[in-house]
């Protein structure tokens, strides 16, 4: 009855599909795991540093202590270079997230905004939120599946 193209929104085939009547029946929420706060952040810190540097904030210099109750990060900033130091969980930080909601950020899915309104313990205290959102911006994205 039908096909189903499992592609990112700007694939030209969706673009072609749409244009000829194709309609979207939506998407599945992203479920990823992060075991590994610490490490997950360590691994992206090339792509943080970049962003930083494109932004107005290029060669900030600082700390972003992330506390997801459970487990947390430091992010250390030294002249837009950042390093990540693993830190325990449970104490009140600058930012705070459940554990399933900062992923959604981290990876572009989802603005702290639209965390915030479904999460109201999220918080990233106001003089750290400019930089928090230079690093985790929204930005489009897909996960490809294997099936």
């Amino acid at each position: 009855p039908g096909v189903r193209l499992n592609l990112p929104e700007t694939s030209m085939l969706v673009r072609l599909a749409r244009h000829l009547g194709a309609h979207d029946q939506g998407r599945y929420a992203w479920q990823v795991h992060m075991p590994d706060l610490a490490a997950f952040l360590a691994a992206i810190v090339p792509t943080l540093e970049a962003r930083l540097a494109a932004s107005p904030l290029a060669g900030w210099s600082g700390e972003l202590p992330i506390n997801l109750f459970r487990t947390g990060a430091l992010l250390r900033f030294d002249a837009g270079r950042i390093t990540v130091v693993p830190a325990k969980g449970a104490q009140r930080c600058d930012v705070n997230f459940p554990p399933d909601a900062f992923l959604p950020v981290a990876l572009g899915w989802r603005s702290f905004d639209e965390v915030h309104h479904l999460y109201p313990d999220t918080h990233v205290e106001g003089r750290l939120r400019l930089i928090f959102e230079t690093i985790f911006p929204v930005c489009p994205g897909f996960l490809y599946t294997c099936t």
